[in-house]
């Protein structure tokens, strides 16, 4: 029912809008294996055989591989395929955890990253040139299991809602003014078969593609207390920022209604990933009101006298908000062929415009960014002329 409101809402010309204006504020992307961890890990991986693709950033593609600029947007969808539609062979050898596996006889080879559980990155080549990587997220694990965090697997609205938020959130970076950036999506595949829960529900499977990036082992990670001692919280990994820099980032987003529960993950630069547990407050107090992200696009419903407190499951309300729903509800129409890529797009498009269409027209917070102890870009203040 809402796709068909969707449709009824927008017309066909939106379909020409650019998924991220804002590129400039994602990464630069790392080109060599070794850049991103010196014990990465070489591993053979399967060709999935009903993959495709559901959404995909064109112009993030084509500023990081500017040897595609002349390949169609369909030609783009069909290389990119070819190069990271494959999962892990461990995934592949158990059903425990996902439906069985459609896979071709083709072979690749893959590397994992320390404590890339879920992820492995793909050598992109062309013509027999090896021109960058792309990381998958959802790809397959090396020991798939019911655990927490080990199924290998990422579901398809999963994967679009954190589609959507990356674009939502370079957005909002773009406008603090600041240097850090965002990592960036640069689309979204249904794999082709379907999770499988600890409780036997299911859900289409999703692979999540994203550029290249260096982040902190819990082995590398050293925590900074916010007199600038060594210690504090134990050490942990998978990009996860120091005290000082996670009450950054928990000020400067606050300001826009954004809220982490702390969990601010990075890269070795402090560039933001991975927003899975994000979620749009309403309630938070130093939340500008001309800078809030729409909390009736963006938010969830509370029960009738309740807080969304401190102490709160980090996946609580992310796992219920409305990006969350819209994205699944999406993802099932789209496997089912009750809704083409079309429709997907136009399920992002309603997310992240509203965001861009309201900052666009509110003058950056450099200010408040200084005074947040983060650097600006200080040529795009000269430049700038929003709100002049």
């Amino acid at each position: 029912m809402r796709l068909l409101f969707i449709l009824l809402c927008f017309s066909h010309s939106v379909f020409s809008q650019e998924v991220n204006p804002y590129i400039t504020s994602n990464i630069e992307p790392l080109k060599e294996i070794k850049d991103i961890h010196k014990e990465s890990i070489e591993e053979e991986v399967h060709k999935l055989k009903s993959a495709r693709i559901a959404i995909m950033d064109y112009a993030l593609i084509r500023k990081d591989f500017p040897e595609l600029i002349t390949l169609t947007d369909s030609q783009i969808d069909e290389f990119i395929l070819d190069q990271v539609n494959y999962i892990s062979g461990p995934q592949v050898l158990q059903n425990k955890v996902n439906s069985d596996i459609p896979i071709t006889s083709e072979k690749r080879q893959a590397y994992r990253p320390p404590e890339h559980g879920r992820a492995l990155v793909y050598e992109i080549n062309k013509d027999n040139k090896k021109l960058g990587l792309i990381d998958v997220k959802g790809a397959g694990g090396l020991a798939p299991s019911h655990a927490s965090h080990s199924d290998g697997l990422m579901t398809l609205g999963e994967a679009l809602r954190e589609f959507s938020y990356e674009k939502m959130m370079t957005t909002v970076i773009d406008h603090t003014g600041i240097t850090n950036k965002v990592v960036g999506s640069y689309g979204v595949i249904y794999a082709g078969f379907d999770v499988i829960f600890k409780d036997g529900n299911r859900a289409p499977a999703g692979f999540y593609l994203r550029q290249a990036h260096k982040r902190y082992t819990a082995a590398e990670n050293l925590y900074i207390d916010s007199k600038g001692k060594a210690g504090g919280a134990a050490p942990r990994g998978n990009g996860w920022m120091t005290r000082v820099w996670r009450s950054k980032y928990e000020d400067l987003l606050n300001q826009y209604g954004i809220w982490a529960n702390t969990n601010y993950q990075g890269t070795v630069h402090n560039d933001l990933f991975d927003f899975g547990h994000y979620i749009v407050r309403k309630d938070l107090p130093d939340t500008k009101y001309k800078l809030q992200v729409p909390f009736d696009t963006w938010g969830f419903d509370i029960e009738k006298g309740a807080e969304v407190a401190p102490t709160d499951d980090q996946w609580k309300y992310s796992k219920r908000d409305r990006p969350w729903i819209w994205s699944h509800e999406t993802a099932q129409s789209f496997v089912k062929g009750k809704a083409n890529r079309h429709h997907v797009w136009l399920n992002h498009y309603n997310l992240v415009r509203p965001v861009q269409d309201k900052l666009e027209k509110v003058p950056r917070t450099y200010s408040r960014s200084k005074k947040f102890k983060f650097k600006i870009k200080e040529c795009q203040v000269k430049l700038d002329t929003r709100g002049k």
